[in-house]
């Protein structure tokens, strides 16, 4: 009896090994060059510097208003048998424009805490760590004798990495939710809130220079037509500035709405977002390493 022995050649269980090493030595080399490439960093100094120009404008043009309205807050006008306090109209605006200046001075420091980490994670001595960080974790994925500090310097590459990216990844996907909806609606209520700072600066000036006397016809006409007429002269003269503080309340409430919308996208856009964006990237970050 013959006894027939193949010769069965052992599976090679290295195999899906050394590829799992060979994609993630790919993705680890992937964010290297991405590291030290200037494309994302451009795009994030463009989107940072466009946010910073729109916030400045917009809080010069509250801070123009609010010094406009301080002029007349101590003003009283007094027409005919009437007196109104220019001042109670101004309150509420007062108000409002002060709490948006201190909303937008947040927004301004978050923008241009950004700028400088944007400047400092850019430069060339950050992107050195960087690639050395990179080049010890490859060095530990395929040296044998180095496998002992793989844990080490998936923790370093993963901080530098968090560190590098946070920045940009927090305000390119910023930048795309301005493209969506932010930076439209902005706009719109930037454009509407200047209109309406001009149209109360306008209306204010119409107001305060109303005369305060009235004079009657010198002509004698009796005791009875005399009266007749001062009246009506009265009621034309104070029915005139009613109109206009009615005018000007309206253009301060629309004023006041348009400033909140204002508040709540400069707080949206320049703090929620990007602190959200960052939670995420970290996150995934550490998903993946």
């Amino acid at each position: 009896m013959t006894t027939v022995t193949q010769n069965i050649e052992p599976k090679n269980t290295n195999a899906p090994a050394v590829t799992k090493k060979m994609i993630y030595s790919s993705i680890i080399v992937l964010l290297m060059l991405i590291a030290c490439s200037a494309i994302l960093d451009d795009i994030a100094h463009e989107a940072i510097n466009s946010s910073l120009g729109s916030a400045i404008v917009t809080f010069g043009t509250a801070s123009l208003l609010d010094s406009f309205i301080s002029m007349f807050k101590s003003v009283e006008l007094s027409v005919g048998l009437a007196s109104f306090d220019i001042g109670q109209l101004l309150n509420s605006i007062s108000d409002m424009l002060d709490l948006f200046k201190h909303t937008m001075a947040l927004a301004l420091a978050s923008l241009s805490l950004q700028k400088f980490l944007l400047v400092t994670m850019s430069s060339k001595l950050f992107n050195v760590l960087v690639v050395m960080s990179a080049g010890a974790l490859l060095s530990t994925l395929w040296a044998h004798s180095l496998k002992s500090y793989k844990a080490k310097a998936t923790q370093i590459f993963k901080i530098l990495l968090i560190v590098r990216f946070s920045v940009i990844v927090s305000v390119s996907l910023s930048l795309a939710a301005d493209h969506l909806f932010i930076d439209k609606s902005i706009k719109e209520n930037e454009s509407q809130a200047t209109e309406l700072s001009k149209t109360i600066s306008q209306q204010m000036e119409v107001l305060t220079s109303l005369p305060e006397e009235i004079t009657s016809d010198e002509d004698d006409d009796g005791f009875m037509s005399g009266m007749s007429k001062t009246w009506s002269s009265v009621k034309s003269t104070v029915s005139g500035p009613k109109e206009l503080i009615v005018n000007v309340m309206e253009s301060i409430d629309n004023a006041m709405i348009k400033f909140i919308n204002l508040m709540m996208l400069f707080v949206l856009k320049t703090i929620i977002l990007p602190v959200l964006f960052l939670f995420t990237f970290k996150k995934f970050i550490n998903e993946v390493f």
